[in-house]
Protein backbone atom coordinates (compact mmCIF):
# COMPACT_ATOMS: atom_id res chain seq x y z
CA UNK A 1 0.00 0.00 0.00
CA UNK A 2 2.60 2.51 -0.73
CA UNK A 3 4.97 2.06 2.40
CA UNK A 4 8.29 1.78 1.78
CA UNK A 5 10.55 0.68 4.50
CA UNK A 6 14.79 1.20 4.75
CA UNK A 7 17.43 0.83 7.60
CA UNK A 8 20.52 -0.78 8.18
CA UNK A 9 19.26 -4.30 9.87
CA UNK A 10 17.30 -6.54 7.82
CA UNK A 11 15.22 -8.14 10.41
CA UNK A 12 14.79 -4.71 11.91
CA UNK A 13 13.34 -3.89 8.91
CA UNK A 14 11.29 -6.77 7.92
CA UNK A 15 9.92 -6.85 11.58
CA UNK A 16 8.43 -2.82 11.31
CA UNK A 17 7.30 -3.31 7.48
CA UNK A 18 4.97 -6.43 8.66
CA UNK A 19 3.58 -3.88 11.32
CA UNK A 20 6.25 -4.10 13.71
CA UNK A 21 6.70 -2.42 17.31
CA UNK A 22 8.47 0.84 15.99
CA UNK A 23 5.02 2.72 17.25
CA UNK A 24 5.34 1.57 20.93
CA UNK A 25 8.95 3.11 20.99
CA UNK A 26 8.95 6.26 22.80
CA UNK A 27 11.69 7.71 20.64
CA UNK A 28 9.83 7.51 17.90
CA UNK A 29 6.88 8.84 19.05
CA UNK A 30 8.52 11.66 20.59
CA UNK A 31 10.02 12.47 16.84
CA UNK A 32 7.15 11.56 14.87
CA UNK A 33 4.12 12.91 16.35
CA UNK A 34 0.39 12.17 14.60
CA UNK A 35 2.77 9.14 13.27
CA UNK A 36 -0.55 7.50 12.15
CA UNK A 37 -2.74 10.61 10.28
CA UNK A 38 0.41 11.14 7.98
CA UNK A 39 1.22 10.90 4.68
CA UNK A 40 4.87 10.36 4.70
CA UNK A 41 7.59 9.69 7.78
CA UNK A 42 10.79 9.84 8.03
CA UNK A 43 12.44 8.19 11.11
CA UNK A 44 15.94 7.96 11.86
CA UNK A 45 17.53 6.95 15.32
CA UNK A 46 20.67 8.06 15.96
CA UNK A 47 21.44 6.11 18.81
CA UNK A 48 20.97 2.62 17.09
CA UNK A 49 24.64 3.50 15.37
CA UNK A 50 26.21 5.98 17.28
CA UNK A 51 29.19 3.86 17.46
CA UNK A 52 29.51 4.12 13.92
CA UNK A 53 30.75 7.76 13.56
CA UNK A 54 31.58 9.03 16.96
CA UNK A 55 34.70 7.47 17.16
CA UNK A 56 35.41 9.59 13.74
CA UNK A 57 34.83 13.03 15.88
CA UNK A 58 37.57 14.16 17.13
CA UNK A 59 36.31 17.47 18.65
CA UNK A 60 34.94 16.63 22.19
CA UNK A 61 32.14 19.58 21.83
CA UNK A 62 30.86 18.15 18.85
CA UNK A 63 30.81 14.85 19.87
CA UNK A 64 28.95 15.39 23.35
CA UNK A 65 26.69 17.36 21.12
CA UNK A 66 25.97 14.60 18.42
CA UNK A 67 25.81 11.77 21.76
CA UNK A 68 22.58 13.88 23.04
CA UNK A 69 20.38 13.74 19.63
CA UNK A 70 18.87 10.41 19.90
CA UNK A 71 16.83 10.91 17.11
CA UNK A 72 15.55 13.11 14.17
CA UNK A 73 12.04 12.57 13.13
CA UNK A 74 9.57 14.30 10.05
CA UNK A 75 6.01 13.94 9.01
CA UNK A 76 4.07 15.44 6.24
CA UNK A 77 0.64 15.27 5.37
CA UNK A 78 -1.50 16.90 2.77
CA UNK A 79 -4.18 19.68 4.44
CA UNK A 80 -6.07 20.31 1.23
CA UNK A 81 -6.15 22.69 -1.97
CA UNK A 82 -2.63 22.02 -3.00
CA UNK A 83 -1.60 22.35 0.76
CA UNK A 84 0.70 20.40 2.63
CA UNK A 85 2.30 20.90 6.41
CA UNK A 86 5.26 18.95 8.21
CA UNK A 87 7.09 18.75 11.39
CA UNK A 88 10.66 18.28 11.97
CA UNK A 89 11.45 17.29 15.43
CA UNK A 90 15.08 16.62 16.67
CA UNK A 91 15.03 14.54 20.21
CA UNK A 92 17.17 14.94 22.67
CA UNK A 93 18.31 12.06 25.17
Amino acid sequence: DGVLTLGLNQEYVSKVAQGGSLASNATFRSAVPDADSADSILYVNLNAFEDLYLGEVDDEQARSALESVAAIGMSARWTGDDSQEFTLRVVAD
